[in-house]
């Protein structure tokens, strides 16, 4: 086979293989690897099963390749028909920034695979079931969204430059039902009506959805965690009762004393386990780690429940994350889910981002802001980009507190998340929080986050260089955090209308502008020479952000 497509580097290839001949059970029967060469370079990884096409089965594989140049690929199969297929494909520049990186030189800041720094707008954890108790605007029992309610979700964060989020599928399990099987679950469903499943077969109609899902979100720049390993949801009877693991729903592990398979779910002694989540981990990196926006998100909360299993968690992601490492070839980002503060998790090697979540109420701003700041001074000394998944969910709808969390964020190091939403993404073509709240249009926050992205992308501002350094701040009231980088660059939020000193170094020239966080004005730049304290006050009332730099980086 020959093959002159030119593939943009970071960009997805796919090649597509037909058989003839059929199998009792072609996600078990029958084994795809590729192997591929560029000038050297060779990786390895595995095609998968995409089902039946006019009668003949279909076989595919996806590669992202990240050097530019001529690639060829060479496949390598238990059945004759996909065996010694060769073929090859140009590599041209990129049209994309590519993938999330760390940089040593900074890591708590994300950058990008062109070497750039990259802003992150985080929604966090998107909006999910409740779980055992109701609030006046949230509902139990909503069905699985479909396809075109997810789209309109993306494309109302894609409108604000909201450009991060965690799925949580597994959490649907907290349902009794499933009403859209191309929603859940990874295997094929077999009885939707009662969560059951086939556990040797995988639901293509979720796979290529998730396809067409990670597309749709790569073309509007969101980076899309995925979860992979349903931890969380093994712990409470009434998610185990229908999760997919559950023996009972077609699954294969059984139930414990206690009504859930928490501690069963971290045995790495069971073969069968490890067999079968072996078996779905390779599936899905084969089909989804070729897209750029794609990171994993290995898990969730478990750092905040089972205290005395952390060591066992920390063992549990590690072989996991060996694992998918192994079988993704990009090398897509891995954060441990919610690790809270066990620093077991935090520093594990494979944890390359940390995520985990803050639920401070925003009925008291300022103990709130307060939280956070010192979240972030708790955080920063990881030395890895911080982010949260979700915020406490009684605080939905306090748009102007949760504005200034997410700056608070901001200049204490890390990336904010929403609150903690239990309902729907979306109804038909709207936005499910704003008919839920009665709002005229979409909710207030995400127009902040438009502004704070205007922000970070346009003034200047080299945040990745700088680190919280309240100690850099005199004679100020409560609600003053500072982000920088000494006597060079200075980002100060003041949550409310005051006053601070801050010390400049004496003969150099500094730029200072302010910027209006509540409807993305910029002040005209002005300019101050450093030598002791300056004061400097807030413009107006409310919020406000203080911009400090060198004239000679301007």
């Amino acid at each position: 086979m020959s093959n002159s497509t030119m593939i943009p580097k970071w960009e997805v290839f796919e090649q597509t293989f037909y058989l003839d001949k059929s199998f009792d059970n072609p996600f078990i029967d029958v084994d795809l690897k590729v192997v591929l060469k560029n000038d050297g370079q060779v990786y390895t990884i595995d095609g998968f099963y995409d089902g039946e096409d006019s009668g003949r089965q279909v076989w595919r594989f996806r590669f992202a390749p990240m050097y530019e140049g001529a690639w060829q690929f060479k496949t390598v199969s238990s059945e004759e028909g996909l065996s010694g297929i060769t073929g090859s494909f140009e590599c041209g520049a990129p049209v994309s920034r590519g993938p999330l990186t760390v940089n040593p030189q900074y890591p708590n800041w994300f950058f990008r695979a062109d070497g750039k720094a990259q802003w992150v707008n985080n929604d966090g954890w998107v909006p999910h079931p409740l779980f055992g108790e109701t609030l006046p605007h949230e509902s139990l029992e909503f069905g699985n969204p479909s396809e075109d309610e997810w789209r309109v979700y993306l494309d109302v964060l894609a409108k604000y430059d909201v450009n991060m989020l965690i799925e949580v599928d597994q959490l649907y399990a907290r349902q009794s039902n499933i009403t859209d099987v191309s929603f859940n679950w990874p295997w094929e469903v077999v009885d939707p009506e009662n969560n059951k499943i086939d556990k040797d077969r995988f639901n293509l109609k979720f796979y290529q959805r998730l396809d067409r899902t990670l597309e749709y979100a790569k073309d509007r720049g969101i980076f899309y965690g995925i979860e992979l390993l349903f931890d969380n949801s093994v712990y409470r009877p009434r998610e185990w009762s229908a999760h997919p693991w559950n023996i009972k729903n077609g699954g294969w592990l059984k139930t414990n004393g206690a009504g859930t398979a928490w501690g069963e779910a971290f045995d790495l002694n069971n073969k069968e386990h490890v067999m079968y989540v072996e078996r779905y981990l390779a599936y899905t990196v084969a089909r989804t780690s070729a897209y750029w926006n794609v990171y994993w998100a290995l898990g969730a909360e478990c750092g905040n429940i089972g205290r005395t299993m952390w060591d066992l968690f920390a063992k549990w992601y590690g072989h996991w994350a060996d694992y998918v490492s192994l079988h993704d070839q990009h090398g897509r980002l891995q954060s441990i889910g919610d690790t809270g503060e066990a620093p077991e998790l935090i520093r594990h090697s494979k944890n390359h981002i940390v995520m985990t979540q803050e639920h401070s109420s925003m009925d008291h701003e300022p103990q709130f802001c307060d939280a956070l700041n010192e979240f972030g001074e708790r955080f920063w000394k990881y030395g890895r980009p911080m982010f949260i998944g979700e915020q406490d969910r009684y605080n939905v709808g306090k748009y102007d507190s949760e504005r200034k969390g997410y700056w608070t964020a901001f200049v204490s190091g890390y990336y904010m998340g929403r609150v903690d939403r239990h309902f729907a993404a979306a109804k038909g073509d709207r936005f499910f929080e704003s008919e839920l709240l009665n709002l005229d249009g979409d909710p207030p926050i995400y127009h902040d986050l438009k502004r704070m992205a205007e922000f970070a992308n346009t003034s200047g501002v080299r945040y990745w260089r700088m680190a919280p350094h309240d100690d850099l701040l005199h004679n100020y009231e409560r609600g003053v955090f500072c982000l920088a980088e000494p006597n060079v660059e200075y980002v100060i939020y003041f949550t409310r209308d005051g006053n601070c000193d801050i010390e400049l170094p004496a003969r150099q020239s500094f730029k200072i502008q302010w910027f209006n966080p509540r409807d993305g004005q910029f002040s005209k730049s002005e300019e101050v020479t450093g030598g002791g304290k300056q004061t400097f006050s807030t413009p107006g009332k409310d919020d406000w952000v203080l911009h400090i730099v060198s004239a000679d980086l301007v």
